[in-house]
């Protein structure tokens, strides 16, 4: 497993410094994720649905702050999308019952489960794209799994711990047989990435406020270990049996450096939502004129100054196309 985790210089240094380009030329980019991903598919839904009455829940993703996506700005993946020159990459639309692009990824995706927008289905989409390569895997594309933070809430708000370990089994199991896919099928230049800290969500903490329970936090995190631990086992299960190395981008620690480091990085606030994804309104203690100021763009996604360097991040650690 390569670069499974960074040192605290190699973070300092995707901070902060500009990034040469190591990576070598990749012709197609797929991206298998969620809303830490989508910058079109959920929001193209409500716009472009054939009958032009997409559902009205979503048409807000198209208006500002928001930018097709649950961010004000591209997400980490069309970042870095653009630092390796991928052509074209867009979204995939597939939602729409035809293939435009091929980031993949929904917001509201879960690893664990078999909905429309789920991981499963956004294989299955790509697979149905791949008659025009000779239903083979493009090997000289990059493939990112982005997935998880779903679920790790779901997980969190679970009833009892019964059922937020069987949501984190259904999720590894199904994150495993995908990967396995995508190998089976050519993929050669993996990078899963993990989850951030659902714990540090300012929706996390709303919840330990509002019900007087501030073990919701400690909850939180502690699945979040959970799933990215069983996400690391997945993928060194997965590189024991294919012989493949794969790339595990680390962005709990990541994201975890940036809530640490945020004076630094001139972040005036790393805990708060500027804007509330509930009420549609920026909170009283944050406007439009300071929303890159936040870590935080709502309560539950960062905004896209994060996404910008989350983005340079993993362009640090992209395996080399050949």
């Amino acid at each position: 497993m390569k670069n499974r985790f960074f040192h605290s210089f190699l973070l300092t240094v995707c901070l902060l410094a500009p990034l040469p380009s190591t990576a070598g030329s990749y012709n197609k980019m797929f991206v298998f994720g969620d809303s830490l991903s989508d910058s079109g598919n959920l929001a193209t839904l409500a716009a472009l649905s054939p009958d032009g009455s997409g559902p009205d829940e979503f048409r807000f993703l198209n208006d500002a702050p928001y930018f097709h996506g649950f961010t004000n700005g591209p997400t980490a993946v069309f970042r870095l999308a653009n630092l390796l020159q991928v052509p074209d990459f867009k979204s995939s639309l597939y939602l729409l019952q035809t293939i435009e692009g091929t980031n993949f990824a929904v917001a509201g995706a879960r690893a664990a489960g078999d909905e429309k927008i789920d991981l499963n289905t956004q294989v299955g989409a790509f697979l149905a794209s791949l008659p025009p390569f000779g239903g083979k895997a493009p090997s000289d594309a990059l493939y990112i799994l982005f997935i998880g933070g779903n679920d790790i809430r779901d997980m969190r708000n679970a009833a009892d711990l019964k059922t937020s370990y069987a949501i984190l089994k259904k999720a590894k199991q199904n994150i495993h047989n995908n990967l396995s896919l995508l190998i089976s099928l050519g993929a050669k230049h993996i990078m899963v990435v993990n989850s951030p800290n659902i714990g540090n969500l300012p929706e996390t903490k709303l919840i330990a406020q509002q019900t007087n329970n501030s073990h919701v936090i400690t909850k939180a995190t502690l699945f979040t270990m959970a799933y990215n631990q069983a996400l690391a086992d997945t993928v060194k299960t997965i590189e024991k049996y294919t012989h493949r190395d794969l790339v595990l981008f680390d962005v709990f620690t990541f994201f975890n450096n940036i809530v640490k480091d945020s004076r630094s990085l001139l972040f005036s606030n790393a805990k708060d939502a500027c804007y509330s994804s509930v009420a549609f309104d920026y909170n009283l203690i944050c406007d439009s004129s300071h929303l890159d100021t936040f870590v935080y763009f709502d309560e539950i996604h960062p905004t896209q100054r994060v996404h910008e360097r989350v983005g340079r991040a993993m362009f640090a650690v992209v395996p080399e196309a050949n």
